[in-house]
């Protein structure tokens, strides 16, 4: 009896386009799964350049420029990202998992998308070709220059943060300002081995290249909302109006927390390896 009732709702799912339709949330999820890690592997020098005395890099320049849009989207691109394997994806696709249901902070429409793919092109983060009547998008490396490829950690060029899949699954992509993502980011970059970090809000300022006050907002918005927890130590300061310094601590919480990263991290790794075991054992077979 249970069989002829499943049978029957399978029937009615595959008769009825609505029963079956994806949604913005299953379309994130399939996504996130897509990258077999769970997570999106972000190159450090999006954050901050190697070297040099300026070490202001593509987050920076995003930031002043405020474009919160292209810094969103880019980064679902690279979430996406597969090698162009698969056909290129209709509008409808990105906007779906760009949609938030109820309460969005950010809306998106087919206009929105199109001026912000423009953008990524102009800023040299994405290519956009032709085919078949869409659009196919490219990622260009987050320094800017050069062509795009998976990030593997092994040189210093392919350094990477971990980008939960949690920043899409829990709607944080638009639930934080410009300036709370921007901040999540530089954490993600320096909490990726050690759990937690000192910095002032000049000093994010300087190292990021964009304004104290915009750091100051995306540090107290990540405490506010529970994703980053503080800490102040204190040292003697002799010249110092109260007679000592505070220093404050930063660290980030659940799914982007050190110890969850670096458990997604070995996880990731360990399935590459029995892949490869699988397929090497299916060759030899």
């Amino acid at each position: 009896m249970t069989s002829d009732i499943s049978t029957d709702l399978e029937s009615e799912e595959a008769l009825d386009p609505d029963a079956v339709k994806a949604t913005p949330e299953s379309t994130r999820d399939s996504i996130v799964k897509a990258t077999g890690s769970g997570y999106t592997p972000v190159r450090h020098i999006l954050v901050q350049k190697y070297s040099g005395r300026n070490r202001a890099s593509t987050l920076g320049k995003l930031v002043r420029e405020r474009k919160h849009r292209e810094l969103i989207l880019y980064l679902l691109v690279l979430t996406a990202w597969d090698d162009g394997a698969r056909p290129a994806w209709p509008a409808a696709v990105w906007l779906r998992a760009l949609t938030v249901s109820s309460k969005p902070n950010m809306t998106w429409s087919r206009s929105s998308l199109s001026e912000t793919w423009t953008a990524l092109v102009e800023l040299k983060l994405v290519k956009r070709n032709r085919e078949r009547r869409r659009s196919r998008i490219t990622p260009r490396n987050e320094s800017r220059r050069g062509v795009y490829d998976r990030p593997d950690g092994k040189t210093t060029a392919n350094h990477y943060l971990v980008l939960p899949g949690a920043f899409w699954a829990d709607l944080w992509f638009d639930r934080l300002s410009l300036a709370g993502v921007a901040v999540l980011l530089i954490l993600l970059k320096e909490t990726g081995k050690d759990e937690e970090v000192h910095m002032t809000y000049g000093e994010a300022a300087s190292w990021y290249g964009f304004s104290e006050s915009t750091a100051k907002k995306g540090f107290q918005e990540l405490v506010a909302v529970g994703l980053a927890e503080t800490r102040d130590t204190y040292k003697r300061a002799d010249y110092a109006e109260d007679g000592y310094s505070v220093e404050r601590w930063y660290w980030l919480t659940g799914d982007f927390s050190t110890a969850a990263r670096e458990s997604a991290r070995k996880d990731a790794a360990r399935a590459r390896r029995m892949r490869a075991r699988k397929v090497k054992a299916v060759s030899k077979s």
